[in-house]
């Protein structure tokens, strides 16, 4: 078997999305919870999906940033409780739940 039929035999070991200490829960855990996922995604070398020029995306997309993009994505909804995932369940690329959770949690806090 030549080493190229080797190579292409071989599966992909699946992506297992870094966690966080803790999962989003709300507005009272975002800010500290943004922090940390944001340095997750820098050392998976993922940040470059969330932190693209004025928080839009390259065009035309390219495909090696559009799996740096799914791979952000999944680590975001890995970390997120029931609620927050609800927000971004819909979203299709990493800036986009990134920037709906941050619209929707950053600089409020929770009266009781």
């Amino acid at each position: 078997m030549t080493s190229e039929m080797a190579s292409a035999n071989t599966s992909h070991t699946p992506f297992k999305p870094p966690k966080a200490t803790e999962s989003l829960k709300d507005e009272n855990n975002y800010s500290s919870w943004s922090m940390e996922v944001k340095m997750l995604l820098r050392l998976a070398d993922l940040d470059m999906a969330i932190d693209s020029v004025e928080g839009i995306a390259p065009q035309p997309l390219t495909k090696s940033y559009q799996h740096l993009s799914d791979k952000a994505l999944a680590t975001i909804m890995a970390n997120c409780d029931s609620e927050p995932l609800s927000l971004i369940r819909i979203s299709s690329s990493a800036l986009s739940a990134w920037n709906t959770l941050k619209s929707h949690y950053e600089g409020r806090t929770r009266t009781h």
